[in-house]
């Protein structure tokens, strides 16, 4: 996108001027191309100073969640940053993604949640340009194929039960099965004390603003932590 390249060159150059002539050849567009990159990327909020014979220069960036500005600033790889102006909530949005396929590390990022929630089904306030709201999709491999067997067995009913291969502990919580799907479940509380390793979950969903899927499902948590001699009390 020619928008994306005139940015990165001026970007590369900030606080000197670049003639429209150099970023035409460059890119290999027109100056009209040019102008109007420039353009677009004003009315996103940057601001680019122009003098003749001299060209453009970058002087400001906007004060916004633009994806193009938080992966300037990034350490690790993030395969797929999704910047949102307004959105129900950062959390519902990737369970609808996720269902589509999106990768492991997709992140969504918004300026403003009109339906946030916290801990517990809390509402949660997140208002405009206030704060940043975001939320992580992981698709981690915690659960050992043996434990997998076992969990399929007793899906069906609410289950508790506890696993170790001696380096880790893997808690599971089963809300056994539900008439339709769309559900989630919440950590509200995973805490150590001297004896015991406390956990209280909660069955959260199908949002009013999410389609219910027809069939069935058999909602459950793995939780992996490190293994210590302590008991597991859920709450």
């Amino acid at each position: 996108m020619s928008r994306e390249r005139v940015y990165q060159l001026l970007r590369e150059q900030a606080g000197t001027f670049v003639s429209g002539q150099e970023l035409s050849g460059l890119l290999g567009i027109s100056r009209a191309a040019v102008w109007k990159a420039i353009d677009s990327l004003r009315r996103d909020g940057y601001t680019i100073e122009a003098r003749t014979g001299l060209g453009y220069r970058l002087t400001a960036a906007p004060d916004a969640l633009a994806e193009r500005e938080i992966r300037r600033y990034l350490t690790v790889p993030c395969p797929d940053l999704r910047c949102l102006e307004e959105i129900d909530s950062t959390n519902s949005y990737l369970k609808r993604i996720a269902l589509e396929g999106a990768p492991h590390g997709t992140v969504a990022v918004a300026n403003y949640q009109t339906g946030g929630r916290g801990r517990i089904s809390r509402t949660f306030l997140s208002p405009k340009d206030k704060g940043v709201y975001l939320s992580i999709l992981l698709r981690p491999k915690l659960t050992p194929e043996q434990l997998l067997p076992v969990i399929e067995e007793k899906k069906a009913a609410p289950f508790q039960l506890t696993y170790t291969d001696n380096a880790n502990l893997y808690i599971c919580i089963g809300y056994g099965e539900q008439k339709t799907g769309g559900y989630s479940i919440a950590v509200n509380e995973l805490y150590l004390t001297d004896t015991n390793i406390v956990v209280n979950t909660s069955l959260l969903g199908p949002d009013a603003s999410e389609k219910e899927e027809a069939q069935p499902s058999c909602p459950y948590i793995v939780i992996k932590t490190e293994y210590l001699e302590h008991t597991v009390l859920f709450e």
